[in-house]
């Protein structure tokens, strides 16, 4: 398989800044605001897992898929604030 060269930000036709994230618009002061919450919240979670395992005498395996699916969750809800957007034009 051929190695892909990856591209920075000043390589990509459209980007006027490495602090450009494509497919993504600046987020309002209230989708930050909501979104900063989340990770708080998504942290409190996390630590109560964190806490969990190192008892030591809870099924890790089931530990291990909560941990995924906090995190997916999180992933999922912030998404759905942000609304990124596929990639549009050459590439």
């Amino acid at each position: 398989m051929e190695k892909q060269e990856i591209k920075t930000a000043r390589e990509i036709p459209g980007v006027k800044s490495n602090t450009t994230i494509l497919g993504h618009t600046v987020p309002t002061t209230r989708s930050a605001s909501i979104v900063n919450e989340n990770k708080v919240l998504e942290e409190k979670v996390l630590r109560r897992l964190d806490m969990l395992v190192s008892a030591g005498d809870f099924d890790q395996r089931w530990l291990s898929i909560a941990f995924d699916k906090v995190e997916e969750a999180f992933m999922a809800m912030n998404r759905a604030i942000f609304k990124p957007e596929r990639i549009q034009g050459d590439l």
